[in-house]
């Protein structure tokens, strides 16, 4: 896989929907990254329809996308509406709360 630095890179950030109910999330939070206060993050949205998830962040990471955001089933008011980042380059995946992932995508992928 590429590691780009997040300059270079195609986009800082992908995002995921595992649903069609999560879409209208996943457009808002491209919204938000996009045209935020602190500077705008550049990411796409991967809604491709016959293309399952797990392939989705194998092409990220080859393609060289540093952080891969994906809204499953635990982007839920009861869950808390956390999403999962992935990160290629370090090959973890942390859980992190919708509201506050403008500012993990910040800190994260300089």
């Amino acid at each position: 896989a590429l590691r780009w630095p997040a300059k270079l890179a195609p986009f800082q950030v992908l995002l995921i929907a595992t649903s069609a109910a999560l879409e209208s999330k996943a457009h808002l939070l491209y919204d938000e990254l996009i045209g935020g206060p602190g500077g705008e993050v550049d990411c796409v949205i991967d809604d491709r329809d016959g293309v399952k998830v797990g392939k989705k962040i194998v092409q990220a990471d080859r393609r060289g996308i540093p952080l891969v955001v994906v809204l499953g089933h635990e982007c839920c008011e009861e869950a808390g509406w956390l999403v999962e980042m992935h990160h290629s380059a370090l090959g973890q995946i942390v859980k992190v709360p919708l509201a506050e992932v403008r500012e993990y995508v910040q800190n994260h992928s300089r």
